[in-house]
């Protein structure tokens, strides 16, 4: 929504296309906060150089085609509206959750549990020495300290993946290099386009972790690519009709859709490997793991509630965690992670007197009850 509504402001001048662009990147920021910074950072560059160019010419009143000078201050305003709307309602929900509007839930998270996990270089030594009681060491241990030969295998990694995961990196790659070649020798708004791909992976060179398959960090570039590559193909068709090269913009299509068909399906004995039936089976992993432990709770015949479910997580499986609960925690029953070095079984029960205690072990998928003495398999 951003995207279009930002470029059909800088065709049309109109404070109603400034504001749902703001619109659009407020919910973005509401969501992602440095993606949508990232992904907006030149856009809001072109902004400020519009400006710039405004307050001197304004003088003459006139442009060099002797037309009057549009204000530039209407699109700022429709930008500015909803992007503070936004951030005060950021503010009051950070405020509401962490007690501090300048702190975020994520960012307060990671203080408690990942402290390992903080964006910045050397985040692992940075960490360790804010490590808290409730870190949750096996996931924790998981990162890497970043530095600047991990961030540029980082870099490499990112943009070979958003190339991988769309198109596919023969077609995009080659798309990239015609667009550099074919619009360097003049400014278009493409180039926005292109420089927002380029921002949101600076924006996450300070992050260690390069991303589920590589990428999700900097997803939103996957559209931005199909844009260029859309670009390329209109210039080329261009070029090819006027030389009367009609064949040539065939072969591109084929090109097109044979790089769409190997990404997106399997045909054997040609290729055996879809990179969707990949996702799909990432994603459903994860979830089936979450369906089945979500059906033990609430049909397990022998769980008897009220009841409090200690996980005790398979240390092999450190991304899948288990432990989710309404923030009122007044359901009939709770979940929480077994944390036997701190808390013995009588002590919990002591502290939740009117629950059941049982242990569901991850690696065992094995639940046991406490019997007041020691855990009873069920």
């Amino acid at each position: 929504l951003f995207l279009w509504a930002f470029l059909k402001m800088q065709r049309t001048r109109s404070f109603r296309g400034a504001l749902l662009a703001g619109v659009g990147l407020a919910f973005g920021m509401l969501c992602r906060p440095m993606t949508a910074a990232g992904f907006a950072l030149p856009f809001g560059i072109w902004l400020g150089v519009e400006v710039v160019r405004y307050c001197f010419v304004r003088k003459s009143d006139k442009t060099a085609s002797g037309e009057p000078v549009k204000s530039v201050f209407p699109l700022v305003a429709g930008l500015a509206i909803p992007l503070g709307c936004g951030l005060i309602g950021l503010f009051c929900y950070n405020q509401s959750i962490t007690c501090s509007g300048w702190k975020m839930p994520y960012q307060l998270y990671t203080d408690i549990y990942t402290p390992r996990h903080v964006y910045g270089f050397n985040n692992v030594i940075r960490g360790e020495q804010q490590l808290g009681p409730k870190v949750l060491d096996n996931y924790d241990k998981w990162a890497e300290n970043l530095t600047p030969a991990l961030a540029v295998r980082n870099v490499q990694n990112r943009i070979l993946a958003s190339l991988q995961w769309t198109l596919g990196i023969i077609p995009l790659g080659l798309g990239g290099l015609i667009f550099l070649i074919t619009e360097f020798r003049h400014w278009s708004r493409w180039w926005l386009v292109f420089a927002s791909i380029v921002s949101l992976h600076v924006a996450h060179i300070p992050y260690w972790y390069d991303g589920i398959m590589h990428w999700h960090y900097v997803f939103e570039t996957g559209p931005l690519w199909a844009l260029i590559f859309s670009r390329v193909t209109q210039t080329l068709f261009r070029i090819w009709h006027d030389i009367d090269r009609p064949l040539m913009s065939g072969l591109w299509t084929c090109l097109t859709l044979a790089a769409v068909l190997t990404n997106l399906t399997a045909i054997p004995p040609f290729w055996s490997v879809s990179k969707l039936e990949i996702v799909v089976n990432n994603v459903a992993f994860s979830k089936f793991k979450h369906f089945q432990f979500q059906q033990m709770l609430h049909q397990h015949p022998q769980i008897k509630q009220p009841a409090l479910i200690l996980v005790k997580h398979d240390p092999s499986d450190r991304h899948i965690d288990y432990v989710i609960n309404a923030p009122q925690l007044d359901q009939a029953v709770l979940t929480g992670r077994d944390r036997s070095d701190l808390y013995s079984p009588a002590q919990l029960q002591t502290i939740f007197p009117d629950r059941n205690l049982y242990l569901f072990d991850a690696a065992q998928n094995r639940l046991s009850r406490w019997n007041g003495t020691s855990w009873e398999p069920i």
